[in-house]
Formats: C-alpha cells, sequence, structure tokens
C-alpha cells in the first residue's frame, strides 16, 4: 500500500485592493487558497517594505501609500505558500 501523495497549498490573495481617503482600513482575504489536504494556518504580515509617494499636480499635493502583505499559508504538513501583495 502507497501513502497517498500530499502536495503544497496554493496561496491565492486575491487582486490587488486600492482604498481612499477617508477609508481608513481595509479587509484583506485569502479564501481562494487551496490545499488538497487540511488548512491548518493562514497569516496576513505587513512587511517593512513600504513605500511612499507624493505628487505635485497644479498646486495640490497627493500622498499616496503602498503597503505591502506577505500572505502565508500552510497545510497540516507544514507545507508552505507564500504571496506577497501590493508591493
Amino acid at each position: 500500500m502507497f501513502a497517498a501523495t500530499d502536495y503544497p497549498p496554493t496561496a491565492d490573495a486575491g487582486s490587488n485592493v486600492i482604498i481612499s481617503l477617508p477609508q481608513k482600513s481595509v479587509t484583506l482575504y485569502g479564501n481562494s487558497s487551496t490545499d488538497d489536504k487540511k488548512i491548518v494556518s493562514y497569516e496576513w504580515t505587513r512587511t517593512s517594505d513600504d513605500k511612499l509617494a507624493v505628487d505635485m499636480v497644479v498646486s495640490v499635493c497627493v500622498l499616496v501609500s503602498f503597503y505591502c502583505f506577505i500572505y502565508l499559508f500552510s497545510d497540516n504538513k507544514l507545507f508552505v505558500s507564500v504571496v506577497n501583495k501590493a508591493c
């Protein structure tokens, strides 16, 4: 008898999300991620690679921030899948 093959999970963090002020928060999903056996953990982590851009147009200052997140997704055999978002 052979043991069934256990494949690594596939993390799917979805599309990038854009918000505009005055909105101050956003919900990040990873519910399209899959595994052939069992999902045991998932985690969103903000990285230190955040970027800041300032654009001066017709005396209007537009401040744009880019926040980077990592989505870590693992299964019961501790196989891991990672996605970087919005970097």
